[in-house]
């Protein structure tokens, strides 16, 4: 595991990092739909830097109904603008305002939308995983299963959206099941599960993207020492 930033990364516990959103949104007064941009820019940034050629060529974004599926679809447009074949893989519904306005917008943009079938990754050569974020604390279950399973059978290359989805966030542990990342792009600082020798086959290489959050939240609800 590496962290391109510092040697001592900064890290959060599931509620650290539900602090940080909450306070950056309503003391500061910032957008979530802004951090989703952050998030998905820098996300890109990363992706286009690590990942070759070949495996920009059939990409496959992978969204949940929450704020890490909207993240994914943002992720989607992007990486579409930046003239990589991209198409999306909905679990559920958009839920959130933020993953709604994504998804509409991805589906304006005529990014293929694409229905899950038991070959459907088979071609692909690069999988982004935004199914579940830190949130997630209860056993995997629904569309997800089959889904999950999929991609950790495929021969493309995986990278999940703050966290590889069904991990437990504080814990490193997966959820019944959990995607078994590449790499995966972090946001803020490390998750305190990264630290666990459990999460090691899970997390892959961790990259983290600074999406704006004011320093003085990442600083306060950051675990002590980090």
């Amino acid at each position: 595991m590496s962290n391109t930033e510092k040697e001592q990364p900064i890290v959060f516990s599931r509620n650290g990092v539900r602090n940080v959103d909450r306070d950056a949104i309503d003391r500061y007064g910032m957008q979530g739909i802004v951090l989703m941009e952050n998030a998905a820019r820098g996300s890109v940034d990363v992706i286009v830097d690590v990942c070759n050629k070949n495996e920009l060529q059939q990409i496959i974004v992978v969204c949940g109904a929450g704020n890490n599926g909207g993240d994914g679809y943002a992720i989607a447009r992007h990486l579409h603008n930046r003239g990589c074949k991209t198409s999306v893989l909905s679990i559920a519904p958009p839920k959130t305002p933020e993953a709604v306005t994504n998804a509409e917008i991805a589906e304006k943009m005529c990014i293929p939308f694409v229905i899950y079938r038991d070959d459907l990754f088979e071609d692909a050569t690069l999988i982004i995983d935004a199914i579940f974020g830190t949130g997630i604390n209860q056993e995997v279950r629904g569309p997800a299963v089959p889904i999950i399973a999929s991609i950790g059978q495929c021969n493309a290359k995986i990278v999940s959206i703050d966290i590889p989805s069904g991990l437990d966030c504080d814990t490193g542990q997966p959820l019944g099941m959990a995607v078994k990342a590449d790499l995966t792009i972090t946001f803020a600082g490390f998750k305190q599960g990264f630290m666990q020798n459990s999460s090691a086959c899970y997390v892959g290489d961790v990259v983290v993207v600074d999406i704006g959050c004011p320093q003085e939240l990442v600083k306060k609800y950051a675990l002590p020492n980090s």
